[in-house]
């Protein structure tokens, strides 16, 4: 390989994703005089690098080129006609090589995204949105080798994608290619939601999953009975707190914590009890016992943003008179 030398005959200019070199690459190999060397026997190897030195094509990305990547060097030069680079960035570089032979190195250029082929919708915020309420989907337009692409001209039709709960996507469904969605409407909640795009001269993708949930919006005591208590024993019947949705049903997705609070307070006492942790929305079991007697007491469940509002009254009685209601059952003796 002494005095062999590998050039390119001109360099690849800018070219968009899937779109082949023009003019087509040739390489040639010359002596120091510049003369061809013909070696038929030797062949050609074109590959594509990253220009800079923070990284290597096939190793911390792919980068083509598709195409015939090897050719014989046959009269000296070697000419690829059919050479594209599918992955839109750069700056990139052509590499030429053949064994024995100091590589030869294009100038950089670049690859721009194709044009669109495939409209994909994105989901909600962390993939939830909220029964009754608004919410804001994107939709994304790439070329036929997954680059992301500049959006189409024309109009974007967003559907509810197969498999989604049998309800009606609401809101402004039909926008400009590249506007976000930003009214999209669902009242029912449920998993296994999807969304389609549909775009005319495009394939239309479906987007990845997303649930809608019922907001939260108000605790209720599912188990309360407002029988006199004793002051400083623990009542018996330990109180159940529900969260239910706007729509009035359980809402399975909350799992925050609930405790109990005094809301009406003739006594001036304190209430002794301990935070439960919701399971499909229901907190169970959560203690409660008051340290002082009164007439008229109510509790309130509260958890983060929300709250049941004042109990059905209930009265607490000296602890003097324990004996009596021990009689009748209505209360566990365990006291602080």
């Amino acid at each position: 390989g002494a005095g062999r030398q590998l050039w390119f005959v001109g360099q690849p200019g800018e070219v968009s994703a899937g779109t082949l070199f023009t003019p087509a690459v040739q390489v040639v190999q010359q002596d120091s005089a510049g003369n061809l060397i013909d070696t038929p026997s030797d062949s050609v190897t074109i590959s594509v690098e990253l220009a800079s030195a923070f990284g290597r094509c096939g190793a911390e990305i792919w980068c083509g080129p598709l195409g015939t990547t090897r050719r014989p060097l046959a009269g000296g030069q070697a000419t690829f006609g059919d050479l594209l680079v599918p992955v839109a960035g750069g700056p990139y570089v052509l590499l030429a090589s053949v064994p024995g032979v100091p590589p030869a190195i294009s100038a950089p250029f670049g690859v721009s995204p194709g044009p669109a082929t495939l409209a994909t919708p994105g989901v909600p915020l962390n993939s939830v949105a909220f029964a009754g309420e608004p919410f804001t989907v994107a939709v994304t337009f790439m070329d036929r080798y997954g680059n992301a692409a500049s959006p189409p001209a024309g109009s974007v039709t967003l559907d509810l994608g197969p498999g989604s709960p049998a309800t009606t996507l609401k809101g402004t469904r039909t926008r400009q290619a590249g506007t976000l969605f930003d009214d999209l409407v669902l009242d029912m909640p449920g998993t296994g939601y999807s969304l389609l795009a549909s775009v005319p001269g495009l394939s239309g993708g479906a987007s990845a999953g997303f649930r809608v949930s019922a907001r939260a919006r108000t605790l209720v005591f599912r188990q309360f009975d407002p029988m006199p208590a004793i002051e400083g024993f623990w009542l018996r019947q330990s109180i159940d707190v529900a969260a239910l949705d706007t729509l009035g049903r359980l809402d399975s997705t909350f799992s925050g914590w609930v405790g109990v609070r005094i809301a009406d307070n003739p006594g001036g006492a304190l209430v002794w009890t301990s935070q439960r942790l919701a399971a499909n929305a229901v907190a169970s079991g959560i203690p409660y016992r008051v340290d002082r007697a009164g007439t008229g007491y109510t509790l309130e469940a509260v958890a983060e943003g929300i709250s049941t509002g004042p109990s059905a009254p209930f009265d607490v009685l000296p602890a003097t008179s324990v004996l009596g209601f021990l009689d009748a059952g209505d209360i566990l003796v365990a006291s602080a």
